[in-house]
């Protein structure tokens, strides 16, 4: 059977746990009950989850003072009447709360006496609230409202978001209550966030002015949502976020809010896996066909050769450049496979590599100046590919005629004009061949540098404002270029981990420095 007559009181703090003072109360408050509660917390929760007509509170409390806990329980319950239970070391307190609106001020003392007085300030206080005479009305909509608070409760602490409850002082929204998935993200080990403000835990230094321009936004009374990223204990992560106000029925003013986080971070990096392997995909099929058509020209201009003239040697050289086609798709393949790594690297001499690369992968005039004589440790058909994107381009685009017109000129004058001279790094002549310079072509040098080597053309030379733009897929400065040259040449090159970059060769021309290379060291 309900008791819906009942006055419901609260007791909170102080000795309020022991019998003295709520068996008193009982028995001055006749058919009253009388409820207890340590501290205001634990008042707290009693007010959620019970009736209570009047509360009860001593001054001293285990955390904070009972004028703080009635501001605390005015922003709450604005119609509950709120008696202060007080000692008498502070003269002054009685004015205080007053001031600060309490229904009554009771001083402790000793004997009996002081209950009495007590009893009869929460009966006035009672009958001078705007809800007395609605016990039964009261009970019913108890308070549904418990119902609601009760599924509030179950929202709060079993949603997979992160959310915390923010309280306002002035302008700077503190941390009231948090759910378990916001102290995983949020709450280093061994620290409590729970009334620090809000924007120091979530955003960094780098996000203070944006979130804080947030927070006030909210606190005019803004619903806001969107995307952003925020700072946890395990880094920055990408969230889809919510800011709802909470305005205060009695003032109208936003004094709390909800701040909720929904994780997307493995979401967004699927997506952008997703694009990077499309744009890999797309990027690949470039590749194929642009480093095809090297060995594709060469085989094609022998081809016209030796149907002219009847020469089977230079059937030999088809082969090769067949053979090189298949390896280079291989090759290709594994490398769009393993998403830009090498392995199985070995010692290659460069001389030896870059040679091989001339005769069998370049088609068009120029001389090569072979300056030396250093072994390195690389994935040898990526260097191999490396150098002959680094010589195909030289030719292509630091030939004194356009590289389409070389070309096409090849099959009808015969082999394409080249040459080779290979020097030691002193610059003593080892090797046989034309000395640069013998050829209509540009002339390429490739040299040691500390740690690494350059490939270096006497052709036009590439201006300072595009140099950062020559290694971006798709750019090139030739109407028959696909501008995946050079950008396979970076991706090769971070692939090792060295570093490459673009200046200007001696006496004009590009220069192209690979450095961060394990070279190996002579004995």
């Amino acid at each position: 059977m309900k008791d819906h007559g009942r006055i419901r009181v609260l007791l909170v703090g102080g000795e309020a746990d022991s019998r003295e003072p709520a068996t008193a109360l009982r028995e001055h408050l006749e058919g009253a009950r009388v409820l207890t509660a340590p501290d205001a917390d634990a008042g707290f929760e009693v007010l959620e989850s019970r009736r209570i007509d009047c509360l009860v509170s001593t001054y001293r409390l285990p955390e904070g003072d009972g004028l703080t806990f009635f501001g605390a329980v005015r922003e709450e319950y604005p119609d509950l009447p709120f008696v202060l239970f007080a000692g008498a070391d502070d003269a002054d307190l009685a004015r205080r709360a007053i001031s600060a609106g309490v229904a009554g001020y009771v001083r402790r003392g000793a004997g009996e006496e002081q209950y009495v007085v007590l009893a009869h300030r929460i009966r006035t206080a009672i009958e001078a609230s705007p809800s007395a005479g609605d016990g039964v009305e009261r009970e019913e909509v108890g308070r549904e409202l418990q119902e609601f608070r009760d599924r509030y409760r179950l929202l709060f602490e079993k949603s997979q978001d992160a959310i915390a409850l923010v309280e306002f002082e002035g302008k700077t929204p503190h941390i009231a209550e948090i759910n378990e998935p916001f102290r995983t993200l949020f709450e280093p080990p061994g620290e409590g966030v729970v009334g620090k403000p809000l924007d120091d835990v979530v955003a960094a230094e780098s996000q203070r002015e944006e979130a804080e321009n947030v927070s006030q936004r909210v606190r005019q009374g803004t619903y806001l949502s969107g995307e952003l990223e925020r700072m946890t204990v395990d880094g920055p992560r990408d969230f889809l976020w919510q800011a709802v106000p909470l305005t205060d029925p009695a003032t109208g003013e936003v004094t709390r809010a909800f701040a909720i986080y929904r994780d997307v971070s493995a979401l967004r990096e699927r997506e952008r896996a997703l694009k990077r392997e499309r744009d890999r995909l797309d990027e690949f099929a470039s590749i194929v066909s642009h480093d095809l058509r090297n060995p594709l020209q060469v085989a094609h201009s022998h081809l016209e050769i030796a149907r002219d003239t009847g020469g089977e040697d230079h059937f030999d050289t088809i082969e090769r450049s067949l053979r090189r086609m298949e390896t280079l798709l291989e090759d290709l393949l594994v490398l769009a496979r393993e998403d830009g790594t090498v392995d199985g690297t070995e010692p290659i001499d460069i001389a030896a590599l870059v040679e091989t690369c001339w005769r069998e992968d370049i088609a068009g005039n120029g001389s090569l100046d072979l300056r030396t004589d250093r072994t390195v440790v690389a994935e040898q058909s990526r260097l191999r590919q490396l150098f002959s994107n680094l010589l195909g381009n030289a030719v292509e685009h630091g030939s004194t005629s356009p590289d389409s017109q070389a070309r096409q000129d090849a099959p009808e004058h015969g082999s394409p004009e080249q040459s080779v001279s290979r020097d030691c790094a002193d610059g003593s002549e080892v090797g046989e061949g034309e000395p640069p310079g013998s050829t209509d072509g540009v002339e390429i040098t490739v040299g040691d540098l500390p740690g690494g080597f350059y490939v270096a053309d006497d052709g036009p030379g590439i201006p300072a404002e595009e140099r950062e733009q020559v290694f971006e897929s798709g750019y090139s400065t030739s109407e028959d270029g696909t501008g995946f040259g050079l950008s396979i040449v970076a991706e090769i090159a971070e692939a090792h981990g060295w570093a490459v970059d673009v200046v200007d060769a001696d006496g004009g021309g590009a220069r192209f420095e690979i450095t961060g290379v394990d070279v190996v060291e002579r004995e």
